[in-house]
Protein backbone atom coordinates (compact mmCIF):
# COMPACT_ATOMS: atom_id res chain seq x y z
CA UNK A 1 0.00 0.00 0.00
CA UNK A 2 1.33 3.45 -0.90
CA UNK A 3 2.69 5.53 1.96
CA UNK A 4 0.69 8.45 0.54
CA UNK A 5 -2.64 6.69 1.09
CA UNK A 6 -4.88 7.01 4.13
CA UNK A 7 -8.12 5.32 5.07
CA UNK A 8 -10.37 4.94 8.09
CA UNK A 9 -10.83 1.58 9.74
CA UNK A 10 -14.36 0.67 10.83
CA UNK A 11 -15.46 -1.84 13.46
CA UNK A 12 -18.81 -3.29 12.44
CA UNK A 13 -20.67 -4.15 15.65
CA UNK A 14 -23.41 -6.72 15.01
CA UNK A 15 -24.32 -7.49 18.62
CA UNK A 16 -24.55 -5.38 21.77
CA UNK A 17 -22.80 -8.16 23.70
CA UNK A 18 -19.04 -7.39 23.57
CA UNK A 19 -18.16 -11.06 23.96
CA UNK A 20 -19.61 -11.68 20.49
CA UNK A 21 -17.11 -9.28 18.95
CA UNK A 22 -14.29 -10.68 21.07
CA UNK A 23 -15.01 -14.22 19.90
CA UNK A 24 -15.19 -13.04 16.28
CA UNK A 25 -11.78 -11.36 16.51
CA UNK A 26 -10.19 -14.16 18.51
CA UNK A 27 -11.34 -16.80 16.04
CA UNK A 28 -10.07 -14.71 13.12
CA UNK A 29 -6.63 -14.42 14.72
CA UNK A 30 -6.49 -18.16 15.36
CA UNK A 31 -7.30 -18.92 11.71
CA UNK A 32 -4.84 -16.33 10.36
CA UNK A 33 -1.07 -16.06 10.40
CA UNK A 34 -0.45 -14.61 13.82
CA UNK A 35 2.90 -13.14 14.80
CA UNK A 36 2.50 -14.08 18.45
CA UNK A 37 3.07 -17.61 19.61
CA UNK A 38 -0.17 -17.73 21.55
CA UNK A 39 -3.45 -15.97 20.84
CA UNK A 40 -4.77 -16.43 24.38
CA UNK A 41 -2.12 -14.35 26.14
CA UNK A 42 -3.19 -11.14 27.83
CA UNK A 43 -1.28 -8.48 29.74
CA UNK A 44 -2.77 -8.24 33.22
CA UNK A 45 -2.38 -5.07 35.30
CA UNK A 46 -2.93 -5.13 39.05
CA UNK A 47 -2.25 -2.58 41.76
CA UNK A 48 -1.86 -2.27 45.49
CA UNK A 49 -4.39 -0.45 47.63
CA UNK A 50 -2.07 2.55 47.39
CA UNK A 51 -2.20 2.55 43.60
CA UNK A 52 1.25 1.09 42.85
CA UNK A 53 0.81 -0.73 39.52
CA UNK A 54 2.45 -3.85 38.12
CA UNK A 55 1.72 -5.85 34.99
CA UNK A 56 2.63 -9.14 33.35
CA UNK A 57 1.43 -11.54 30.66
CA UNK A 58 -0.79 -14.45 31.65
CA UNK A 59 -2.41 -17.26 29.67
CA UNK A 60 -6.20 -17.27 29.54
CA UNK A 61 -7.39 -20.82 30.15
CA UNK A 62 -11.03 -20.23 29.27
CA UNK A 63 -13.52 -17.45 28.73
CA UNK A 64 -17.29 -17.18 28.46
CA UNK A 65 -20.16 -14.90 29.44
CA UNK A 66 -19.01 -14.97 33.05
CA UNK A 67 -15.45 -13.81 32.48
CA UNK A 68 -11.82 -14.61 31.61
CA UNK A 69 -10.00 -17.24 33.66
CA UNK A 70 -6.29 -17.71 34.34
CA UNK A 71 -4.30 -19.65 36.94
CA UNK A 72 -1.26 -18.65 38.96
CA UNK A 73 0.70 -19.10 42.18
CA UNK A 74 -1.40 -17.84 45.08
CA UNK A 75 1.82 -16.70 46.81
CA UNK A 76 2.78 -14.40 43.93
CA UNK A 77 2.89 -10.61 43.84
CA UNK A 78 -0.13 -10.48 41.56
CA UNK A 79 -2.17 -12.53 44.03
CA UNK A 80 -1.15 -10.27 46.90
CA UNK A 81 -2.20 -7.20 44.92
CA UNK A 82 -5.49 -8.80 43.87
CA UNK A 83 -6.25 -9.46 47.54
CA UNK A 84 -5.59 -5.78 48.28
CA UNK A 85 -7.41 -4.37 45.26
CA UNK A 86 -9.84 -6.50 43.19
CA UNK A 87 -10.00 -3.97 40.33
CA UNK A 88 -7.81 -4.97 37.38
CA UNK A 89 -7.23 -4.23 33.70
CA UNK A 90 -6.10 -6.57 30.92
CA UNK A 91 -5.10 -6.26 27.27
CA UNK A 92 -4.99 -8.64 24.31
CA UNK A 93 -2.80 -7.50 21.41
CA UNK A 94 -2.91 -9.31 18.07
CA UNK A 95 -0.82 -8.58 14.98
CA UNK A 96 -1.59 -10.88 12.05
CA UNK A 97 -2.05 -11.21 8.31
CA UNK A 98 -5.17 -12.08 6.39
CA UNK A 99 -5.46 -11.99 2.59
CA UNK A 100 -2.02 -10.34 2.41
CA UNK A 101 -3.19 -7.48 4.63
CA UNK A 102 -1.62 -6.87 8.01
CA UNK A 103 -3.96 -6.18 10.91
CA UNK A 104 -3.40 -4.84 14.38
CA UNK A 105 -6.16 -5.44 16.89
CA UNK A 106 -6.31 -4.77 20.59
CA UNK A 107 -8.92 -5.54 23.20
CA UNK A 108 -8.70 -3.85 26.59
CA UNK A 109 -10.83 -4.87 29.56
CA UNK A 110 -11.45 -3.36 32.98
CA UNK A 111 -13.37 -4.93 35.80
CA UNK A 112 -13.33 -6.86 39.06
CA UNK A 113 -11.54 -10.12 39.65
CA UNK A 114 -12.44 -13.03 41.90
CA UNK A 115 -11.11 -16.47 42.77
CA UNK A 116 -12.68 -19.49 41.10
CA UNK A 117 -13.69 -22.60 43.03
CA UNK A 118 -11.27 -25.39 43.96
CA UNK A 119 -13.23 -27.76 41.73
CA UNK A 120 -12.68 -25.53 38.71
CA UNK A 121 -9.00 -25.16 39.62
CA UNK A 122 -8.63 -28.93 39.81
CA UNK A 123 -10.13 -29.40 36.36
CA UNK A 124 -7.70 -26.85 34.93
CA UNK A 125 -4.75 -28.39 36.77
CA UNK A 126 -5.56 -31.83 35.42
CA UNK A 127 -5.49 -30.38 31.89
CA UNK A 128 -2.04 -28.83 32.35
CA UNK A 129 1.00 -30.15 30.49
CA UNK A 130 3.65 -31.95 32.52
CA UNK A 131 6.08 -29.04 32.65
CA UNK A 132 3.33 -26.77 34.01
CA UNK A 133 2.49 -29.23 36.78
CA UNK A 134 6.16 -29.57 37.66
CA UNK A 135 6.53 -25.78 37.74
CA UNK A 136 3.65 -25.49 40.19
CA UNK A 137 5.46 -27.86 42.58
CA UNK A 138 8.95 -26.55 41.93
CA UNK A 139 8.62 -22.77 41.83
CA UNK A 140 7.63 -20.24 44.48
CA UNK A 141 6.79 -17.42 42.11
CA UNK A 142 8.67 -14.13 42.54
CA UNK A 143 11.14 -15.57 45.07
CA UNK A 144 14.90 -15.48 44.54
CA UNK A 145 16.39 -18.83 43.50
CA UNK A 146 19.72 -20.55 43.04
CA UNK A 147 19.49 -21.85 39.48
CA UNK A 148 21.70 -24.88 40.09
CA UNK A 149 19.66 -25.91 43.11
CA UNK A 150 16.44 -25.39 41.18
CA UNK A 151 17.79 -27.48 38.27
CA UNK A 152 18.72 -30.30 40.63
CA UNK A 153 15.27 -30.30 42.23
CA UNK A 154 13.62 -30.18 38.81
CA UNK A 155 15.57 -33.16 37.49
CA UNK A 156 14.83 -35.20 40.59
CA UNK A 157 11.15 -34.35 40.45
CA UNK A 158 10.92 -35.15 36.74
CA UNK A 159 12.69 -38.46 37.24
CA UNK A 160 10.34 -39.41 40.08
CA UNK A 161 7.29 -38.58 37.99
CA UNK A 162 8.50 -40.45 34.91
CA UNK A 163 9.33 -43.51 37.01
CA UNK A 164 5.99 -43.45 38.83
CA UNK A 165 7.61 -42.64 42.17
CA UNK A 166 5.53 -39.53 42.63
CA UNK A 167 2.16 -38.26 41.50
CA UNK A 168 1.74 -34.56 40.86
CA UNK A 169 -1.41 -33.51 42.67
CA UNK A 170 -2.67 -29.94 42.67
CA UNK A 171 -0.74 -27.91 45.27
CA UNK A 172 -2.64 -25.64 47.67
CA UNK A 173 -1.08 -22.52 46.16
CA UNK A 174 -2.38 -23.31 42.65
CA UNK A 175 -5.24 -20.82 42.30
CA UNK A 176 -7.47 -19.53 39.55
CA UNK A 177 -8.96 -16.09 39.00
CA UNK A 178 -11.78 -14.83 36.83
CA UNK A 179 -11.93 -11.29 35.48
CA UNK A 180 -15.49 -10.00 35.18
CA UNK A 181 -15.28 -7.09 32.71
CA UNK A 182 -17.37 -3.97 33.14
CA UNK A 183 -15.72 -2.15 30.25
CA UNK A 184 -14.27 -3.27 26.91
CA UNK A 185 -12.26 -1.15 24.48
CA UNK A 186 -11.82 -2.62 20.98
CA UNK A 187 -9.14 -1.14 18.69
CA UNK A 188 -8.70 -2.05 15.00
CA UNK A 189 -6.10 -0.80 12.51
CA UNK A 190 -3.79 -2.08 9.80
CA UNK A 191 -1.80 -0.89 6.82
CA UNK A 192 -2.40 2.83 6.31
CA UNK A 193 -5.73 2.76 8.10
CA UNK A 194 -6.50 5.24 10.87
CA UNK A 195 -7.72 3.07 13.71
CA UNK A 196 -11.30 2.78 14.91
CA UNK A 197 -12.24 2.08 18.50
CA UNK A 198 -15.46 0.83 20.07
CA UNK A 199 -16.00 1.09 23.82
CA UNK A 200 -18.58 -1.10 25.57
CA UNK A 201 -19.76 -0.20 29.07
CA UNK A 202 -21.99 -2.28 31.28
CA UNK A 203 -25.09 -0.51 32.55
CA UNK A 204 -28.02 -1.76 34.62
CA UNK A 205 -30.01 -2.24 31.43
CA UNK A 206 -27.20 -4.15 29.69
CA UNK A 207 -24.24 -3.31 27.46
CA UNK A 208 -23.97 -0.02 25.55
CA UNK A 209 -21.32 0.90 22.99
CA UNK A 210 -19.97 3.94 21.18
CA UNK A 211 -17.25 4.59 18.62
CA UNK A 212 -14.42 6.77 19.99
CA UNK A 213 -11.39 8.38 18.37
CA UNK A 214 -8.18 6.36 18.34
Amino acid sequence: MSQLSSRLAYIDVQDRNPLTLFKEWHNEVISAKCFFFQTNVMCLATSTKNGKISNRNVVVKQYDENGFVFVTDGRSRKSEEIEENPWVAATFLWNYKKDETEYLKQVRMEGKIQKISQDRCLKLFNQEKLYCKIRSHLCHQDQQVDWEVLKSKHDKLLDDVLNNKRKLTMPDHYVGYEIIPERYDFYSAGGNYIADRVVFTKEQSGWNFVHVAA
